[in-house]
């Protein structure tokens, strides 16, 4: 339990978290699922070599942990955060409409 715990608060499993902001729970979901499983991939191969007691059943379960609980953290991150990304998109949105143009820069420069 201890180790599912500093899992999920390992700094390299929380490196895709700011790229699932805003985005929904599918689209979150996809891209926990590839960044999970990249992550657990990638962690495996340097561990497991290393690991005397490591079985194949053992690496196969935690790149299915990780591409699992990939998943449902970027699909419930997308979900939570898609609403607040909203706001501040339209935002931004109209802050960049009141700004002047390229064709403004072109009419004051003549």
């Amino acid at each position: 339990m201890a180790s599912l715990f500093a899992g999920v608060f390992d700094p390299i499993n929380l490196l895709p978290v700011p790229a699932l902001k805003g985005v929904g729970f599918v689209r979150g979901v996809k891209r926990g699922i590839v960044s999970g499983l990249g992550i657990g991939t990638v962690s495996e191969s340097l561990r497991a070599p290393f690991d005397p007691t490591n079985t194949h059943l053992e690496t196969a379960l935690n790149v299915g942990g990780a591409t699992f609980f990939g998943g449902m953290f970027g699909g419930g991150i997308g979900h939570l955060t898609r609403k607040k990304a909203g706001k501040e998109f339209a935002e931004q949105s109209g802050i960049d409409d009141n700004m002047p143009g390229f064709e403004d820069l072109v009419e004051r420069k003549k």
